[in-house]
């Protein structure tokens, strides 16, 4: 909980005009993170906020790598993780989320922990199938330099056009129909 109180932007007091802040985070950061998809990371994060009147307005510039357990060896790995995105926060009446990065707070607000956004922000980039850097050109497509472990019997109907010899005699009539 403590990693997490350095991520408190106190608003209160802030004056309307553009504020920079710098922030790394570190495997203590995702260990304060309940139920949390990352467990070790290095990362640089610089928030560029920009008070106004009617809103607060937070630019994440994060970059860096987290640690990651490949889906298919169980190795891990690091994942190069790059994120610009924007968050914003309406005044007003009561607090609700509008949208993924648009929520409405209350003027008396007087803090925000950003702590929980930046995490969401990372969570994101983290692929659905992590795989390890060394299986990735498998997947590309590309299967020039995959190797073969099994291949079974060759079936004399594979590469030929069936013929009226080489034809089980079941399909004759089927043949026939596509003939026409």
């Amino acid at each position: 909980m403590k990693e997490q109180n350095k991520f408190v932007i106190e608003i209160y007091q802030l004056k309307n005009k553009h504020y920079s802040y710098d922030y790394e985070i570190d495997d203590s950061f995702f260990m304060g993170i309940e139920n949390s998809l990352i467990q070790k990371g290095k990362l640089q994060v610089r928030v560029d906020l920009v008070k106004s009147e009617q809103m607060l307005l937070f630019n994440f510039f994060i970059s860096g790598k987290v640690e990651l357990i490949c889906d298919r060896c169980l190795e891990p790995f690091d994942y190069t993780i790059e994120v610009k995105d924007k968050i914003i926060y309406k005044f007003g009446e009561e607090d609700k989320e509008l949208d993924d990065d648009l929520y409405i707070i209350k003027k008396e607000t007087l803090v925000i922990n950003i702590s929980q956004p930046l995490y969401e922000l990372i969570a994101v980039t983290i692929p659905y199938k992590k795989l390890h850097p060394k299986f990735r050109k498998d997947d590309s497509g590309d299967d020039s330099e995959v190797e073969l472990i099994y291949k079974s019997g060759e079936s004399p109907l594979v590469d030929e056009e069936p013929t009226e010899d080489n034809i089980d005699p079941r399909w004759k009539e089927l043949l026939k129909l596509r003939r026409n």
